[in-house]
């Protein structure tokens, strides 16, 4: 069974809040569709609307999501920040994705919405933007 997240990890020299306000911003400057939303002092998570568009970029096809029309979809992403000694923190991305659409199979059983395995596309591009919005403010 393949898994259905995909994990981006950085260790970086900033506090743990300054590391979650970092991402905040990345995701408030791209405009994401930004739904249930929960921060801590070590994590913060939301989910995400995404085109069909978006969707198709950030999942890996299979056999089945191939014979899909896809309508939309949502990304579940989670931010995990552990502070290590010397002033840096550890920060993971996590994402699982949903789609939403319809089977061109006929005969494939009837959802609402199917699991998408993540291609790693959306956790790496936030680690990108993270270490470039740090960089640009030390």
């Amino acid at each position: 069974m393949q898994a259905d997240s995909a994990d981006g990890c950085l260790e970086v020299a900033a506090g743990s809040i300054e590391v979650q306000e970092r991402l905040q911003a990345i995701v408030r400057d791209n405009r994401w569709r930004v739904l249930d939303e929960d921060t801590d002092e070590s994590s913060w998570t939301f989910s995400v609307q995404l085109t069909r568009d978006e969707l198709v970029a950030d999942t890996k096809p299979d056999a089945v999501t191939e014979q899909m029309q896809w309508s939309s979809g949502k990304a579940a992403v989670v931010v995990q920040t552990v502070e290590l000694p010397d002033g840096y923190t550890r920060v993971t991305i996590t994402s699982r994705f949903d789609g939403f659409g319809e089977s061109e199979d006929k005969f494939a059983p009837e959802r609402a919405l199917w699991k998408l395995t993540s291609n790693g596309r959306l956790e790496a591009g936030l680690i990108d933007a993270l270490r470039a919005r740090l960089k640009k403010h030390s």
